[in-house]
């Protein structure tokens, strides 16, 4: 009976380990889509004849928030991942042979 509550956890573990790493790529791939849309926003209305320099003004001071947010965001889920990886480091030998082996190449 341990051994198949030890076999639950090592999985529900790897399960959340999978699910942080999806999201912290699916956080990234999302930002850096948005910010060259932003960006090529911001090249199409300073191409203009006439630029509205306030709105140009506007847009950038918003991608640099934008920025910020997400940086902290992704420190955050990168420390959580971290963390989720050494503690399964820690429990499952399973997982702890497969990332030294993949260290020796």
């Amino acid at each position: 009976m341990s051994d198949e509550h030890s076999n639950k956890q090592s999985y529900s573990l790897f399960e959340h380990i999978l699910h942080e790493d999806t999201m912290f790529n699916e956080r990234l791939n999302f930002f850096l889509i948005f910010e060259s849309v932003i960006m090529g926003i911001v090249g199409v209305l300073y191409q203009k004849s006439t630029p509205s320099l306030p709105v140009i003004r506007t847009l950038i001071v918003l991608a640099i928030i934008l920025t910020l947010i997400w940086g902290y965001v992704q420190a955050r889920q990168k420390w959580i991942l971290d963390c989720l990886v050494a503690r399964s480091l820690k429990e499952m030998s399973d997982y702890r042979a497969v990332v030294e082996d993949s260290s020796l190449d």
